[in-house]
């Protein structure tokens, strides 16, 4: 299972590579996310209905690194979710802790038992919509001027929606509002992977996703529809440097590959999230569901032809989950070495979750950790 996980591993990397040979090019985002991205209509809606929900083995990993950072569950206070959206990670963070190996909790039962959670986002139409909880506090607030106090928060999570931020500015205040050995999270996941679908459906995803979106070119480019740059997104923001505020020697960052079935509806109503093919529309006038101009008409028949060919009514979607962490162990002195190099850790390790296909891969240096934790609470780990 490690091979071929790794194998899978280095396959989809090398698949994003070939969309972005040139990463010097890298294009940040220096405002925050914008209104006309995020505040059309149903948007709240789509989201919730379709958007990739993280597996329970990314939250178990994160719930593993608050507890080796000195956070247990009974004494997770407070978490903020920057870019909350619809609350999909600010409920996971408020829900009551369960247990974080068992093999029967799912993705709407898991929780990591924070008693308070406040969700921030500049759109207020996603709040307005976002799923309420008793010990969740939504606000409309500026990432880069956070009212909270020095030195008060436990967690701080930001989902797919670090692309919208000036990283440096944003982190530089992730970094004020946490306490000693607080966490920064920052989760998302990159481009569905049909690698196995090579007859029909991914020569005529890779075309719109590359040529159609112009997704492997930056925003300032006409070709590009998109107002970030996705290169950031399919290379987990390896091209980003979280050093200073934070040490690059306790980050953690780790892959988790899940495979879900996925009918017509379920994936085009994905596609339909996608805010480059939302300004693809605009910028063209074309009404969405036009019958002879809206571009998803191609790949929708691809993939059909592809189903049938196959004799199927599903498609294996492959969706790569990420996760990075950085504890607070130091404070910031302001000191830049722009000398050091980072090292990417190249060893991997896997674990498998039995309720959805789900793939794990991490550093071997917390294999160690992992498993001490696994015997010191005597968990056996499902195989």
């Amino acid at each position: 299972m490690l091979q071929k996980n790794i194998y899978e591993h280095a396959k989809i990397t090398e698949y994003f590579k070939k969309f972005t040979k040139d990463t010097t090019s890298i294009t940040k985002n220096p405002g925050g996310p914008s209104q006309q991205d995020f505040d059309f209509e149903g948007q709240s809606e789509l989201y919730r209905m379709y958007r990739p929900r993280y597996p329970v083995t990314l939250l178990q990993h994160l719930a593993f690194t608050l507890e080796s950072n000195g956070f247990p569950s009974e004494k997770r206070d407070l978490a903020v979710d920057i870019a909350c959206g619809s609350g999909q990670v600010t409920c996971s963070l408020a829900r009551s802790w369960k247990d974080a190996y068992t093999s029967k909790v799912t993705k709407e039962q898991y929780g990591l038992n924070f008693k308070k959670v406040i969700g921030i986002d500049e759109s207020t139409k996603q709040l307005e919509e976002a799923t309420q909880m008793d010990n969740i506090e939504y606000r409309c607030e500026n990432a880069y001027n956070m009212p909270f106090q020095e030195n008060s928060v436990q967690l701080v999570t930001i989902a797919q929606g670090l692309h919208w931020f000036d990283h440096n500015k944003l982190m530089q205040q992730i970094h004020r509002i946490l306490v000693k050995n607080g966490i920064c999270a920052v989760l998302g996941y990159s481009t569905p992977v049909f690698l196995r679908y090579d007859k029909y459906f991914h020569p005529a995803f890779k075309t719109y996703y590359e040529e159609t979106l112009g997704s492997i070119h930056p925003p300032s480019d006409k070709r590009c529809y998109w107002n970030i740059d996705r290169r950031l997104l399919d290379h987990q923001y390896q091209q980003l440097s979280f050093d200073p505020p934070f040490d690059k020697k306790k980050m953690d960052r780790g892959m988790f590959y899940e495979h879900v079935h996925m009918n017509e509806h379920q994936l085009f109503g994905y596609f339909l999230t996608w805010s480059g093919y939302r300004q693809y529309m605009k910028k063209h006038n074309i009404a969405i569901g036009d019958k002879e101009k809206d571009p998803l008409n191609s790949l929708r028949s691809a993939f059909k032809k592809e189903l049938a060919a196959r004799s199927d009514t599903t498609m294996l979607v492959t969706i790569p989950f990420f996760l990075i962490t950085f504890p607070k162990f130091k404070f910031y002195t302001g000191i830049i070495n722009k000398n050091k190099k980072q090292k990417i850790n190249k060893n991997f390790s896997s674990s498998k979750n039995c309720n959805v296909r789900s793939q794990f891969v991490y550093s071997v240096g917390r294999q160690k950790k992992f498993n001490a934790y696994h015997n010191k609470k005597k968990v056996k780990l499902l195989n």
